[in-house]
């Protein structure tokens, strides 16, 4: 199982690591991700917070979540926090955003409509 693999991989890029760039890149201009250092989902939510909030670092902010998808290090656990606490399919579709396509890929496996045009 993907769980085994990563157990046994003594590098893995999770929840501190995460914190840790959020805060060194967004943490100036998002300052409640330094308040909830080491929270994944908190923080995940604060950066789809921005996003909706059509922040100037919108562009930067995907750009980051997307570079996350592309590591092979990715524990899950970031993954989960995509689908879980990010900006959700239909707001990207409301600012009219495009979304990147690993972000799109992840929402659409896991919230994507069957019937959606």
């Amino acid at each position: 199982a993907a769980s085994d693999v990563y157990k046994r991989q003594n590098v893995v890029y999770g929840t501190s690591e995460f914190s840790k760039d959020v805060i060194e890149k967004f943490g100036e201009d998002i300052p409640f991700v330094v308040e909830d250092e080491n929270l994944l989902h908190p923080q995940m939510g604060f950066l789809a917070c921005a996003i909706e909030e059509e922040s100037p670092r919108t562009s930067d902010i995907l750009s980051f979540v997307e570079s996350l998808l592309v590591r092979e290090d990715l524990h899950p656990e970031i993954e989960n926090a995509i689908v879980i606490s990010f900006v959700e399919l239909d707001k990207f579709k409301e600012l009219s955003l495009s979304i990147p396509p690993r972000i799109n890929n992840i929402l659409q496996k896991w919230h994507g409509d069957a019937n959606a045009t």
